[in-house]
């Protein structure tokens, strides 16, 4: 099975998928989704995506569920009870205008997005993360590199014939890590810039709870795929993953990836919060400005059989511009947010956060353990 998943990664890189060549601009968020050429490389099970990204996509009942991710999950405050709840995120592109030159040169466009995601438990009280996040945006991306050089006739013939004779499943094993090398030496560093309006709604589980904004953001993706480059190797945030994967033979030696350089996204919003915000407590309900910053990186750690075990990091920090007095000395200028997880290729994860939220007072902790579901 693995050859051919091998082979049909051979034929995406010569038909110039992973220069975001495909039927329709991509932003920022769709290319680091699952089905991203990221996660083709660090996980060859994924033929049915593959598929879908040659021959299209069917089922057209399936529309308006695309991009949804349904988590039931387990939440164990670190100073409370467990609680089951459900984390949901919905990602959809509800228009797409291709500006793409005609040479080839760059991957460029509009688009409208949807998001909304959150975690609901039975009881608003119980939440540890009770925060509703939906939102309508606006973008224009810009992606450029990706595809250095196509795979050559001749060489892809010889994979083939290579692959087709190897029935051990440890030495196609080997053989599939030096041809994931062979594919990635032929990518360049690529490059995507997402510029985007939005408005968002903000707000608790049960609603009482809320904040709208409307603002701008800056998304950086700077994904160096060559493993040999100097900027993959200069990857100081996926060092300490790279010596994990050597220790459990995920790698035959010490290799930071530049595919797993973290995202960046700057936000500028003027937030308008309703009033039962915590800030009314403090005795301002004004709107405010607030700088919003996240970054988030996933890096592959291990395998076992057809299993892949991923590290996902992700951080927020939240800061309002000029705050008063009275904001400031109940400590709610700023919110800080991390999560740290381990995910498998099969949708299990297990997941550690610690910090506050918007509406939040306090830092918390919270152990997760959980299982994702794709409607893709």
């Amino acid at each position: 099975m693995k050859r051919i998943h091998i082979l049909l990664l051979a034929i995406l890189i010569s038909a110039g998928v992973a220069h975001g060549q495909t039927t329709e601009p991509q932003s920022v968020a769709s290319l680091t989704d699952p089905s991203s050429l990221r996660d083709l490389l660090d996980d060859p099970a994924v033929t049915t995506k593959i598929l879908e990204k040659v021959l299209g996509n069917s089922g057209e009942g399936w529309r308006l569920l695309k991009g949804l991710q349904l988590t039931p999950v387990m939440l164990s405050p670190a100073d409370g009870k467990a609680v089951l709840g459900l984390k949901y995120e919905l990602k959809q592109a509800l228009n797409n205008v291709n500006l793409s030159p005609s040479d080839g040169s760059a991957t460029r466009g509009l688009s409208y997005a949807f998001d909304a995601s959150g975690t609901l438990v039975p009881k608003e009280e119980d939440n540890p993360e009770n925060l509703l996040d939906t939102s309508l945006s606006y973008h224009f991306f810009d992606s450029r590199g990706g595809v250095l050089e196509k795979l050559g006739g001749e060489r892809f013939n010889e994979i083939s014939k290579m692959l087709a004779d190897i029935e051990d499943e440890a030495v196609l094993d080997q053989v599939w890590r030096k041809v994931q090398g062979e594919i990635l030496g032929k990518l360049s560093t690529q490059r995507v810039v997402d510029v985007s309006a939005h408005a968002s709604l903000e707000s608790g589980q049960s609603g009482e709870q809320h904040q709208t904004l409307f603002g701008g953001q800056l998304a950086l993706d700077i994904k160096p795929w060559n493993p040999n480059s100097a900027f993959a190797r200069a990857n100081v945030f996926d060092h300490p993953f790279a010596l994990i994967r050597m220790l459990t033979g995920y790698d035959d030696s010490f290799q930071p990836r530049g595919s797993t350089f973290p995202t960046f996204l700057v936000a500028l919003d003027r937030v308008n919060p309703g009033a039962d915000h915590p800030r009314a407590a403090a005795g301002d309900t004004s709107s405010f400005s607030r700088v919003r910053f996240e970054a988030s990186m996933r890096t592959p750690i291990a395998a076992a059989g057809d299993t892949r075990y991923f590290v996902d990091l992700n951080y927020r920090w939240y800061n309002e511009l000029g705050a008063s007095q009275s904001v400031r000395r109940a400590h709610l200028q700023a919110n800080r947010y991390y999560t740290a997880a381990i995910t498998t290729s099969k949708g299990a994860f297990a997941s550690y956060a610690h910090g506050r939220l918007p509406f939040g007072v306090e830092n918390d902790s919270t152990y997760q353990l959980g299982w994702h579901f794709n409607f893709d």
